[in-house]
């Protein structure tokens, strides 16, 4: 967990730019500040679903903008 982890933060730190503004808000909260969905939801008063789909979305964009650099 925590290579994946370190793995995710140094994609964002590359690739941010790919996101939006709210993707990057996610990711950093959830990778960098280590918030739980839970707690992410709660903070910018959205669904913990809502946070998943962000999530696995944005980390599909990172990985593809990674493959196409």
């Amino acid at each position: 967990m925590i290579d994946q982890m370190e793995r995710m933060n140094a994609l964002l730190d590359a690739y941010e730019q790919l996101l939006t503004e709210k993707q990057r808000e996610i990711l950093n909260l959830y990778y960098k500040e280590d918030l739980s969905f839970s707690e992410i939801a709660e903070n910018l008063h959205i669904s913990r679903a809502a946070v998943n789909d962000h999530i696995k979305r944005s980390t599909h964009i990172l990985q593809i903008g990674r493959a196409h650099v």
